[in-house]
């Protein structure tokens, strides 16, 4: 439009017949305002590259957001993988004592993932809502095409009246006289030029505005361009950090199991050796059931009491499976699992001595792992505030975007007030034209001679000539920006159907909007019925715990039993005056070996040995006090290893209390070694009643440990039958769990990649609206032209009818005075015949 407007000028002047030097004057202020124009345009094309570049960022800001959810996502894959190693571990060293504190852990996860659950759907809300924004800006936008479709509308039915119009003019151009009308144009272009200055002032102002509102604008972009770049190096560096704590930490768990995988392998080898002393004691404690039928009673007592134990215990398992598959829906048990292998080494402690620094060490480890996973959730948790944080920064930027388009559309108002001032001009133009036409007849009365009136005939011919080509160039012009409408109409229509195709795609977002919160709703209720469930466990668990107190209530007094029957034991083998002849060197090395339990069996034997060297002539009485004394061995181990660790400590203290007692009897019985010989008879009989004794009292403990070793199988079958089935559920539900996170996290993409389309629509919505926009201000501008090109056209016609008719006049009163002169014989005959001619 700027370029082609010197040649509308030209044309303008060469109609108006305007000389050389005045179109030379009006040049330079022409080209001044040409200028002013094309610099605003091209601030008005700076603005445009400004918010494409702001919007381009946007994107930038979007993909890295997108980039790091991947990363989250990434590391909470590897957790949920990590954590499904741990499963693992747990159903090698599940115990039934830790259930109550896993429960309560099991809550305060459930409680984590209700808070994210919670910010989840925080998050999708946030999502809806600039979802809804956008439809509302896009309705704006289609309402805006509609507005310019009608003023486009209009403006081809102007531009027909208008063809119309000049068609009618370049008829009349013929007849036009350009000499009488020069006082008015100088007298016109005078007014103009100071019109334009004043224009041009007022334009400078509007510039000079829009230049200081342009450099806030870019200070404003800059600024948030730079937070935005510092943002992003600090969330860089956190995500390195990131890494390196998470690879130190699978190294620490690559550690912490393999050190388990080793605790477990001792753990068995353990149970493997203690299955076999138990073989071996069932064959030797057949000698001590005489004795043991007392005891056989408060067995069966207990056998009732553990059958009940074992229906409760099954009843519970029942209830464990649905709670542990419930409770294996959470994602962030490592915390418990390694509180649990603290446990196990707890326990391990007490079976090993040895082994209880390792273990303390283990449990500081997973210590330092449970807190650096803390930290990464928690950093995590701070990722996700900048995220929002970083949302919020994109909002402000959307507005600070729709108030430049507000100040746009100020400025557009701007310019249409412009336009009607120029109208208003143009009137007051006319009006001045019709006094200038006053003067003009006065002029016309003065030049009635027929030589001026030729002279103005010859020009009149060539301006009809030029008139015809300038005419010509017109209607090439009116072509061309009818075609560029036509084509204008067809974009238009293109972006109509985007439109309708967006607000389809954002109706069906909506829907896919609605189905997500009815799912997330579902799971909420889900949530708090296992809830309910884990606090019903809960109470249940505690019962657990008192039967299982009460159980071990029982044990002990069972274990006192067989302590005062070991006590009497010893009692009839310290009768043997013989074996305790040796004692005082045996004693020694038993007080040195006590510790060792295979050492001790060794040290016996040795002791039994020499007994039998020095009682040669009393082999059987000596076989059979061996043999009762390694099945009462046995006997001890046994009870022993089913007790704690800490009994074990206790009663090898009253062992010592005990052989320093036998070295004091020792000395006492060095003295009645002489009576034993009359004793013997006796030690004889008493050795075959303790034999029936020993054989009643073995038979009742083969008894009592058949019924233990059948518990405690029953027990280990149901609880792996448990450990299966809450595996499986576990297992399940960990299935389903991710499948949900996974289509959550595709459904979120989906609407953030539908959000950029969105956008992308908007600003090429945009772009071509500030295009037709352009379009429609020139063809305007072009029609502003034309109007007044038309109004002086009509003036020349006016004034060249008007000249016409003083013409004719003039003829005819030339006629007369001819025809007055022919009338007269004095006249010459060739003058009236040129005349004629």
């Amino acid at each position: 439009m700027f370029v082609s407007s010197p040649k509308i000028l030209c044309l303008f002047f060469c109609v108006w017949g305007v000389s050389g030097e005045q179109y030379q004057q009006l040049l330079p202020v022409l080209r001044a305002v040409e200028q002013e124009r094309g610099r605003q345009a091209a601030l008005a094309l700076g603005l445009e590259e400004r918010l494409r570049q702001a919007q381009e960022e946007m994107t930038t800001l979007q993909n890295n957001m997108n980039q790091r959810d991947l990363q989250l996502q990434k590391l909470h894959t590897e957790l949920q993988e990590r954590t499904a190693q741990i499963n693992q571990l747990e159903r090698e060293a599940a115990l039934v004592l830790g259930l109550p504190e896993r429960l309560r852990q099991a809550q305060e996860e459930m409680t984590t993932l209700q808070n994210n659950m919670n910010q989840r759907d925080l998050q999708l809300q946030k999502l809806h809502t600039e979802l809804q924004e956008r439809t509302v800006q896009i309705n704006q936008l289609e309402r805006e095409l509609r507005r310019k479709n009608v003023c486009l509308a209009t403006t081809e039915q102007q531009l027909e009246k208008k063809d119309a119009g000049l068609s009618q003019a370049v008829e009349k151009t013929t007849e036009l006289e350009q000499n009488l009308l020069l006082h008015s144009q100088k007298a016109e272009l005078e007014k103009d030029f100071s019109s334009a200055q004043h224009e041009r002032q007022e334009a400078q102002h509007r510039a000079d505005r829009l230049q200081t509102s342009l450099n806030q604008l870019m200070h404003d972009t800059e600024t948030r361009a730079n937070q935005d770049q510092e943002t992003l190096r600090a969330l860089r560096v956190q995500a390195t950090e990131y890494t390196t704590k998470v690879r130190f930490l699978e190294t620490a768990l690559t550690t912490c199991q393999d050190e388990l995988s080793n605790c477990m392998q001792q753990i068995k080898g353990v149970k493997g050796r203690h299955e076999r002393e138990l073989e071996t004691s069932a064959k030797e404690l057949e000698a001590l059931q005489a004795e043991m039928r007392g005891s056989s009673l408060v067995c069966q007592s207990s056998s009732e009491q553990n059958l009940q134990l074992q229906h409760t215990v099954q009843r519970q398992q029942t209830m464990l499976q649905e709670s542990s598959s419930r409770v294996a829906e959470l994602e962030d048990r490592q915390a418990l699992l390694l509180e649990q292998v603290g446990r196990l080494e707890k326990e391990l402690e007490k079976e090993k001595v040895l082994a209880f620094k390792e273990l303390k060490r283990r449990e500081q480890r997973a210590q330092e792992a449970i807190e650096g996973l803390q930290e990464a959730s928690q950093q995590a948790a701070r990722h996700e505030r900048e995220a929002l944080q970083l949302s919020s920064s994109v909002t402000q930027l959307s507005e600070d975007m729709n108030k430049v388009r507000g100040e746009l559309s100020e400025r557009e108002q701007q310019m249409l007030h412009i336009r009607r001032d120029s109208d208003t001009k143009a009137l007051q133009l006319s009006k001045m034209e019709k006094m200038l036409a006053e003067t003009r007849e006065k002029l016309d009365k003065k030049t009635e001679s027929v030589q001026d009136l030729e002279e103005k005939v010859r020009f009149t011919r060539k301006d009809r000539r030029n008139s015809l080509h300038r005419t010509q160039l017109l209607e090439s012009q009116m072509k061309t920006v009818k075609g560029e409408l036509v084509d204008t109409l067809d974009h238009l229509q293109e972006l109509r159907d985007r439109l309708r195709r967006s607000q389809a795609n954002a109706e069906q977002r909506k829907v896919d909007m609605e189905k997500l919160q009815a799912g997330m709703r579902e799971i909420h209720s889900q949530l708090e019925e296992t809830c309910r469930e884990l606090e019903q466990k809960k109470q249940e668990i505690i019962d657990k715990d008192t039967e299982i107190k009460e159980r071990q209530e029982e044990l002990q007094l069972k274990s006192l039993q067989l302590s005062k029957l070991e006590a009497a034991v010893e009692s009839h083998t310290q009768k043997m005056q013989q074996k305790l002849i040796l004692q005082q060197g045996t004693l020694e090395i038993s007080q040195r070996e006590a510790k060792e339990r295979t050492n001790q069996v060794e040290f016996l034997s040795e002791r039994l040995e020499l007994i039998q060297k020095q009682l040669q002539g009393k082999e059987d009485l000596e076989k059979e006090a061996l043999v009762q004394g390694q099945q009462l061995f046995l006997c001890r181990e046994q009870l022993q290893r089913t007790s704690h660790n800490q009994e074990m400590r206790s009663r090898c203290e009253s062992l010592a209390i005990q052989l320093e007692e036998s070295v004091q009897l020792c000395c006492e019985k060095e003295n009645h070694a002489r009576h034993m010989e009359e004793e013997q008879g006796r030690m004889e009989e008493q050795a075959a009643q303790t034999e029936a004794r020993l054989q009643a009292t073995v038979a009742s403990l083969r008894l009592e440990i058949d019924t233990l070793r059948w518990l405690q199988q029953n027990e280990l079958s149901a609880l792996q039958e448990s450990q299966a089935e809450v595996l499986k559920a576990s297992e399940c539900v960990s299935s389903t769990l991710r499948c949900s996170q996974d289509q959550l996290t595709s459904e979120l993409q989906h609407c953030r990649l539908q959000l950029e389309e969105a956008q992308h629509n908007t600003t090429a919505l945009l772009a071509e609206l500030n295009t037709r926009e352009q379009l429609l201000q020139s063809t305007s501008e072009a029609l502003l032209i034309k109007e007044s090109e038309m109004t002086r056209l009509r003036t020349k016609i006016s004034s060249f009818e008007r000249s016409k008719e003083l013409h004719k006049i003039a003829v005819c009163s030339c006629l007369t005075s001819i025809s007055s002169q022919t009338s007269a014989p004095s006249l010459l005959p060739p003058q009236s015949k040129r005349e004629d001619r």
